[in-house]
């Protein structure tokens, strides 16, 4: 069955000063596959990254997400259409627990307003972790977890933003045999689920094993 790309992108350029950092490049992810970003330092992979998120905007080129052009995107709607990027430095708030940060922004409240339901987002934290399969504590505050348990709380976080498109930037820098292992075993349920993933990595062992593309 022919799959039509979630993400599209057709000749896009960006410049900085007299530095093109992307010049003419073409690019698409399909549902349900890893695509794999590989290149040294300065090739252009951040920037590719940062247009599909809408940190920045190309020069010129045409991007399109579920077959429709987009102009002038931006981080809230890149975010609203399926796209979340898991950066290295992850994006949390230390103080808060796994559940609350899932959360943040967008807190369940019970029968009396202002009040966090927290252990009905609790439940549904769980029910995510519990999918994907992941070991992962939802009492406790971030600054508690290890690397590798905040990479799948962010990826838990874009779960619950309903994420089509995952983008995966140096995911198992910072980590150990056995916690790359693990978040293999996520990438290959998430790309079960139909879930398009972006996989950017220097470990070419890495890229052969989890790559489609």
């Amino acid at each position: 069955m022919q799959r039509n790309p979630i993400v599209e992108m057709d000749k896009a350029t960006k410049i900085y000063g007299n530095h093109r950092a992307l010049d003419d490049v073409s690019f698409d992810l399909l549902p349900g596959e890893v695509h794999c970003l590989v290149g040294e330092n300065g090739a252009g992979k951040s920037t590719l990254i940062k247009i599909l998120s809408g940190a920045i905007s190309p020069e010129a080129g045409l991007i399109k997400i579920d077959g429709k052009e987009v102009e002038g995107l931006t981080p809230r709607q890149s975010i609203e259409m399926g796209i979340s990027t898991i950066y290295q430095d992850a994006e949390l708030v230390d103080s808060l627990t796994v559940s609350d940060n899932v959360y943040l922004g967008d807190e369940l409240t019970g029968r009396l307003p202002f009040v966090v339901d927290s252990k009905r987002q609790m439940e549904k934290v769980n029910e995510i972790i519990e999918t994907l399969k992941m070991h992962l504590p939802i009492g406790v505050l971030v600054e508690e977890l290890s690397a590798s348990q905040k990479q799948m709380l962010q990826i838990v976080k874009a779960l619950y933003r309903d994420a089509k498109v995952l983008i995966m930037d140096e995911p198992t820098s910072s980590l150990g045999m056995d916690e790359t292992k693990a978040l293999m075993d996520i990438v290959r349920n998430l790309r079960n689920r139909g879930i398009g993933i972006v996989y950017i990595s220097h470990y070419l062992e890495e890229i052969f094993e989890i790559g489609d593309r």
